[in-house]
C-alpha cells in the first residue's frame, strides 16, 4: 500500500458528503441541533461528523 501511494495509486475512500452537504452538516451544527440527529438524518458516524466539522476548509465554504 506504501508503495502505491507513493505513485498516487491508492487514495483512500471516497468522502461521503461533499458541497453542499457539508455546509447544510455545517449550518445545522452551528444553528444547535444535535450533532447525533446531524449523524443519522446524513447517514455518516458522529466520529465522522466531528471530522468534517473541525476541518477549516469547512468555514470558508459557508
Amino acid at each position: 500500500m506504501a508503495a502505491a501511494k507513493k505513485r498516487g495509486a491508492y487514495k483512500g475512500r471516497p468522502r461521503t458528503l461533499q458541497g453542499d452537504k457539508l455546509r447544510e452538516v455545517r449550518n445545522a451544527a452551528l444553528a444547535g441541533t444535535p450533532k447525533a440527529q446531524i449523524a443519522r438524518e446524513h447517514g455518516i458516524s458522529r466520529s465522522t461528523l466531528y471530522r468534517y466539522l473541525q476541518q477549516p476548509s469547512l468555514a470558508t465554504e459557508a
